[in-house]
């Protein structure tokens, strides 16, 4: 997955990015007492 969204953007931008998106989804776990859905987080690939 990051081999492709680095084809389009520089490689920081892309791994701030997705620690941006890993960080949210974690804070929102623990903020509401809940469990790990990876279907609300994956991304899915074409």
């Amino acid at each position: 997955m990051a081999k492709k969204l680095t084809s389009n953007k520089h490689f920081n931008v892309v791994i701030v990015a997705l620690a941006n998106k890993t960080a949210r989804a974690a804070w929102a776990m623990v903020n509401n007492n809940e469990r790990y859905r990876p279907e609300l987080i994956a991304s899915v690939e074409a």
